[in-house]
């Protein structure tokens, strides 16, 4: 089929492969962005199973901006009699013995460009849950970005807790989360 458009002669077919084509790699980059290929497959589900809480590798999370990424070290404080069969945990074990640090690769986090300051210890202090923010990861047994942090998403949830906050006008006020 063809249209005019300003003179010219267009195939709708041609136009609509080319948003078709471009839709889709705008999709397929989006996702490749919410799923990081890790070093090592690692579970958040097998480690809920055991009744681990968030706080216990993310340590950092109650008192600092960063929650934290456990070090190797601490990995294999378990992990040198636990599943030591697992081809996952020989993986960490070939960092700890290299004597460096897992090179995984960020799910969550804001872009520098953004200046938003960000901190665990605010969200955890208003006894917001995990979940809230990154999805029912208990149940992941890969990591992926399961919420978008956009601004419309952080405002809405702010708007919904105004109350809770020591002065409800510093819930929209862009200086509470913005530098």
């Amino acid at each position: 089929m063809r249209l005019r458009v300003k003179g010219k002669m267009v195939y709708l077919g041609a136009l609509c492969a080319l948003f078709v084509s471009s839709s889709s790699l705008y999709f397929w980059k989006k996702l490749d962005e919410q799923q990081p290929q890790q070093p090592v497959l690692f579970s958040h589900q097998q480690h809920a199973e055991q009744n681990l809480p968030c706080f216990f590798c993310h340590k950092y999370s109650g008192q600092s901006r960063e929650a934290g990424i456990p070090s190797v070290r601490f990995c294999m404080t378990c992990h040198s009699s636990v599943r030591v069969d697992s081809p996952e945990v020989q993986k960490v074990a070939q960092y700890f013995k290299r004597k460096e640090e897992v090179p995984w690769v960020r799910v969550y986090g804001f872009p520098d460009h953004s200046h938003v300051y960000f901190t665990h210890e605010r969200h955890i202090a208003a006894k917001i849950e995990c979940e809230t923010c990154h999805g029912n990861v208990a149940e992941a047994s890969r990591m992926e970005r399961m919420v978008d942090h956009s601004m419309g998403w952080c405002v809405e949830c702010h708007r919904e807790n105004q109350a809770a906050f020591s002065s409800p006008d510093l819930a929209l006020d862009c200086l509470t989360c913005h530098y």
